[in-house]
């Protein structure tokens, strides 16, 4: 019995360090910002329904792989730099500053400044992600996304 206690702490110990809280974030954040992309968004069910999967495959590939190359901060990177483009590029594709993706953002920012504890990596994934929001879909969409800008989900975005 006293085993069985001390296995049950020791689990609830492992499970609530700041790591695997940031982990239980990006799938409780992926569940959200899937669900508002659902109800919120124009988009043809089908379309919806493949970046939602792709989303969620992706999601738990990265958890997958982040928590088995915790010890290599070169494969931490290389991974990060991958998640940080392609959610950079489904932000584009769903809206820019109007993106229910935006959120989602916070994932990669939280595992650059809680699992590799740098600021600087964190730093320049909030860059690319605002380059992303403002810059790049202005460029490419041009009139329709000035007339749809929202600066105020990009300032809560720098605020947070």
């Amino acid at each position: 019995m006293f085993t069985l206690v001390n296995e049950i702490k020791f689990n609830i110990k492992k499970y609530s360090s700041m790591k695997y809280i940031v982990f239980l974030y990006r799938y409780i954040s992926v569940f959200v910002t899937s669900v508002f992309f659902i109800i919120f968004t124009d988009y043809a069910i089908h379309k919806k329904s493949i970046i939602i999967v792709l989303i969620f495959i992706a999601s738990i590939t990265l958890n997958y792989l982040y928590l088995n190359s915790k010890r290599n901060i070169k494969h931490m990177l290389i991974l990060l730099t991958i998640e940080t483009i392609c959610t950079a590029v489904i932000i584009i594709l769903t809206g820019g500053s109007n993106s229910p993706f935006i959120w989602y953002t916070f994932n990669a920012i939280l595992v650059c400044f809680m699992i590799l504890d740098s600021l600087k990596y964190s730093l320049i994934c909030l860059f690319i992600y605002l380059t992303s929001i403002t810059i790049i879909p202005y460029i490419i969409f041009d009139n329709y996304y000035a007339s749809n800008f929202n600066s105020n989900t990009l300032l809560c975005l720098i605020l947070i």
